[in-house]
C-alpha cells in the first residue's frame, strides 16, 4: 500500500530540438578542413542527433503529466590549432585549444516549465594538445592539428558530463 503512494511515475524523455551556433567567418576559414572538405558544424550536428537518439517531441500525441524533453544547443566550439604571427624581427605564437560549449535545457512537455538548464564547458588537456603541437602532421601543416573525429570525441564526453549534471540535478 505505501509502495503506491510513495512510488513516483517515471517520465518519459523527448528529444526537442538539436541546434549548432554558426561560428564566425574568420574562425571557420581558419579550422575547417580544406582537404578533405568536412564542415565541422555539420560533422557536430549529425553526431548530437547520434547522441541523443531517442523519440522527438513533436511526435508524442498525448504526453504525460511528467513527460519531459531536453533541448541541446552547442553554443560555441573551436577545433584548436597553431599559428605564428612575425612581426620584423620578433615572432609570437597564437594556440588555442581544442573546446566545446554546450548547454541543454531540460522542461515539461505540457506546460513548457523549465525544469533544469545546465551549460558544460569541456577544453582538451593541454598534456594532450602539447603532445598533438609537436607531430608531423602539426609540424607539415598539411592536415589540420584536430579534425572532426576529434571533436566528436571531446563532444561526447561533453554530451556525458551534460547529462550527468542534469540526472544530479532532478
Amino acid at each position: 500500500m505505501f509502495n503506491r503512494i510513495f512510488k513516483q511515475e517515471k517520465p518519459n524523455v523527448y528529444l526537442g530540438k538539436i541546434t549548432v551556433v554558426p561560428r564566425s567567418h574568420i574562425r571557420r576559414s581558419l579550422e575547417n578542413n580544406l582537404y578533405t572538405g568536412e564542415n565541422l558544424e555539420d560533422s557536430l550536428h549529425s553526431h548530437l542527433n547520434t547522441i541523443f537518439d531517442i523519440p522527438l517531441a513533436s511526435e508524442c500525441t498525448s504526453p504525460n503529466r511528467t513527460d519531459v524533453a531536453i533541448d541541446v544547443i552547442i553554443e560555441n566550439f573551436q577545433a584548436g590549432n597553431f599559428l605564428e604571427m612575425h612581426t620584423g624581427e620578433f615572432s609570437f605564437p597564437i594556440i588555442w585549444r581544442p573546446k566545446i560549449k554546450i548547454a541543454s535545457r531540460l522542461y515539461n512537455i505540457n506546460t513548457g516549465k523549465t525544469k533544469i538548464a545546465v551549460l558544460v564547458t569541456i577544453k582538451l588537456p593541454w598534456k594532450e594538445y602539447l603532445s598533438r603541437l609537436f607531430t608531423w602532421r602539426a609540424i607539415l601543416g598539411f592536415r589540420p592539428m584536430f579534425d572532426a573525429e576529434d571533436m566528436k570525441i571531446l563532444l561526447s564526453q561533453a554530451c556525458l558530463r551534460l547529462l550527468q549534471k542534469t540526472i544530479r540535478a532532478v
